[in-house]
């Protein structure tokens, strides 16, 4: 993990994947945290993501180095890949370390979602 950097303070450890809705502008994946508090994490400008079966969440973390679905989605995305460009891998992690939900996006942002 030490090519990755945390997300937000806010401590998903535990939190359980419940859904997740995409479309042109927005990715937003739903929680629900240990303690009964819903979460939300909302990625902007989503032009690729990867979803494996997992279940409990240790966090979000951003890769600090090119991901094989990161070249793959700035090849579907550009003609003639920028060398500056402003997507970024995204990686939710289970308990194990091993990412389950990987998203190419411009901003990745967590909110306390107040509805159940």
């Amino acid at each position: 993990m030490d090519n990755l950097i945390a997300i937000s303070d806010i401590n998903l450890a535990g939190s359980l994947f419940k859904s997740y809705e995409v479309n042109f502008e927005t990715m937003i994946i739903s929680l629900s945290g240990t303690n009964g508090e819903n979460f939300k994490i909302v990625f902007q400008t989503p032009i690729q993501f990867s979803f494996k079966k997992g279940k409990q969440i240790q966090g979000l973390f951003q890769s600090t180095k090119a991901s094989p679905l990161l070249n793959e989605a700035l090849l579907l995305r550009y003609v003639h890949v920028p060398e500056v460009h402003p997507f970024r891998p995204f990686q939710l992690l289970d308990m194990s370390d091993l990412p389950f939900i990987e998203v190419i996006a411009e901003s990745a942002t967590i909110i306390e979602d107040q509805k159940p």
